[in-house]
């Protein structure tokens, strides 16, 4: 069988994705090497997988100091501007793919399954003749006919006047990265990321029609490389789907081994959750591991929602992205935890409340769990809380819904039957041995015939 790198950022959500990926993979009898810049050695060794630590990913690869940039004096500014050439190429040598490239020499992998976002190393393989295929936590972010920008909260629909209301969007987004662009080129003198990259894939034979400008996610995207995108191609907007873009469903590894947990919270969670079934209470996680300091007020609008429903118990896990001090008093049907076993808590779960992010998402589909979405507004939280509304599977809050409207919104999520039975066919329909084989059949179509040299 193959041998496949996978590599991504090593960001907890699509760390944690991958692990069904690379589980699947390996269960088809592959061999797999996890890669990663960031040093998540000790969590993918958890898992059981082999590791191998990657160069760090140089986010900014402006050389200043060295070409007279903002260090070099009153003439800094002028020779920013006259050695552009020079200071491509010593930008271009600060990303370190030199050491990728005898990595990749060393493994010699027959395929290398990576993070979209991870362009160094992208360009760095199809340089070398490796096999690659993107790796997507994200639903389409092309621009396809009747398909907003992923990071618009538009759910479209038919009609000249929807399309024109796209067309806007798209518009506004590209706007949005060439405006960034454009001042980033003249910050750094065409040493920016984007700039960088692109000078680098010219130099070595890639390409100017591989890759598309002022899109999102930035500074790349690939116009015509093969992608899996983990997500449900049933949560999708109807669209004519990019060429090579394929929907493999939610990875949502069920045996995944997370780091211990504060002394207490296994024997608490288990308390509520039995007491709930005994009594007959409605169980709610309000998972806010995105959520932003300055939406602490709706977590406060949330508590005091289900504080007049005593049927009701809320398990609030904050993912160490609010201090608990911040939320002021809480009822007592609220229990907060700094760091929650999440896949766990949503089997005994009767709704799920969360800003949007595409993994929480992923892990409600997977068991069913229907939600309540109050939209983060942050990556792609909009577009997915848009897809959730439109297929029925949960409701789409507004930020500024008070507390009455809050509960509401979880009595219609918790007593609606339609919308119970559409995220349950959904998982039904994900978990299905049809598509469990989709992404082992959809990678192994996309392998080279025979073997690389040292493989």
């Amino acid at each position: 069988m193959a041998h496949i790198l996978c590599m991504t950022t090593g960001l907890t959500g699509i760390l944690h994705s991958s692990f069904e990926v690379v589980f699947r993979l390996e269960q088809a009898g592959h061999r797999v090497t996890y890669g990663c810049p960031q040093d998540v050695r000790a969590k993918v060794e958890a898992q059981g997988f082999t590791y191998r630590q990657m160069p760090p990913v140089v986010f900014d690869p402006d050389p200043s100091g060295a070409a007279g940039g903002k260090s070099g004096g009153s003439g800094g500014a002028f020779q920013k501007w006259t050695r552009v050439p020079a200071r491509r190429k010593a930008a271009v040598r600060s990303l370190g793919m030199d050491d990728f490239a005898r990595i990749l020499d060393e493994l010699s992998p027959d395929l290398l399954l990576i993070d979209m976002e991870l362009h160094d190393f992208v360009i760095t393989a199809l340089s070398r003749g490796v096999p690659v295929v993107l790796l997507s936590a994200w639903f389409s972010t092309w621009k396809r006919p009747g398909l907003p920008p992923l990071t618009s909260s538009l759910i479209p629909g038919p009609g000249l006047r929807h399309r024109l209301r796209i067309e806007r969007h798209w518009w506004l987004r590209r706007r949005k990265e060439w405006k960034k662009d454009l001042s980033a080129k003249i910050r750094t003198g065409f040493t920016d990321r984007r700039s960088v990259l692109s000078y680098y894939a010219r130099s070595v034979g890639l390409p100017r029609r591989m890759f598309q400008r002022y899109d999102w996610p930035p500074p790349l995207l690939y116009r015509s490389l093969p992608v899996a995108s983990m997500t449900p191609g049933a949560l999708e907007f109807p669209h004519p789907v990019r060429p090579e873009l394929e929907y493999v469903g939610p990875m949502v590894h069920t045996g995944r081994r997370d780091g211990a947990l504060e002394p207490g919270t296994d024997s608490a969670l288990e308390e509520i959750f039995a007491k709930a079934k005994a009594s007959g209470r409605a169980a709610i996680l309000c998972s806010v591991s995105s959520m932003r300091t300055k939406d602490v007020d709706l977590l406060k609008r949330i508590a005091a929602a289900v504080a007049e429903r005593p049927d009701w118990v809320m398990i609030l896990g904050l993912g160490r992205s609010v201090e608990v001090e911040t939320l002021g008093p809480l009822p007592d049907n609220v229990r907060v935890f700094p760091w929650i076993p999440q896949l766990r808590v949503l089997q005994h779960v009767d709704c799920c409340i969360n800003p949007g992010g595409i993994n929480t998402i992923n892990e409600c589909i997977h068991f069913g769990v229907p939600m309540l979405i109050y939209s983060g507004g942050l990556s792609d939280q909009d577009g997915c809380a848009a897809r959730v509304a439109h297929h029925g599977i949960g409701i789409r809050g507004g930020k500024n819904d008070d507390a009455p409207k809050i509960r509401d919104n979880l009595q219609r999520v918790l007593t609606d039957v339609s919308i119970r039975r559409k995220v349950e066919e959904l998982s039904a329909h994900c978990r299905s041995d049809e598509e469990r084989r989709r992404l082992v059949d959809w990678v192994e179509a996309r392998l080279p015939q025979s073997p690389r040299a040292g493989a």
